[in-house]
Order: structure tokens, then C-alpha cells, then sequence
């Protein structure tokens, strides 16, 4: 990953609501070496990836929409999910 590929991901970690950089990175790339192994299937990054909005949906700033907020934070982690911002 160059540079300009880690900055972005970085931003959307942190647009995502990450609050640990360190931890966010890791979990990614866990999920994506595990799918990569057949150890987790489609269904369960899915469940996994609700699971994170879902949390995001508790701690969402008052006065967005929660609409706009699921859309962007389910497009971000779609992204981190296939190996980085694209």
C-alpha cells in the first residue's frame, strides 16, 4: 500500500467512526485475510459490517439523518473491506 492509499484509508477510518486507528486497521484486515481464506463467508462480513453501523447508528451526531449516515457508513466499510479506499 503506498502512501496515498493509506491516507485515504485512514480518512475513511476515521469518517467510519473508528475511534482506534490501531484496532480498525487490524480488524480489517483480519476479516479480509479470513474471507480471502473461505474462513468467513459473504454472510458474515455482512453480519459483521451491521453489526459496526449499528453502533455507529447509537453514537451518530445529533441532527443527521440516519438514512445518510447508514448509506455512508455502510459504502465506507464496503471499501475498507475490499482492501482499501478506491
Amino acid at each position: 500500500m503506498n502512501a496515498d492509499e493509506a491516507k485515504r484509508r485512514h480518512t475513511d477510518i476515521f469518517l467510519a467512526g473508528f475511534r482506534s486507528h490501531l484496532t480498525a486497521t487490524g480488524l480489517l484486515q483480519l476479516v479480509r485475510e479470513l474471507r480471502a481464506t473461505g474462513a468467513l463467508d459473504q454472510a458474515a462480513v455482512d453480519r459483521i459490517k451491521e453489526a459496526v453501523v449499528s453502533e455507529a447508528m447509537v453514537n451518530r451526531p445529533p441532527g443527521m439523518a440516519e438514512d445518510e449516515v447508514r448509506k455512508s457508513m455502510q459504502a465506507r466499510l464496503d471499501r475498507l473491506l475490499n482492501g482499501g479506499s478506491q
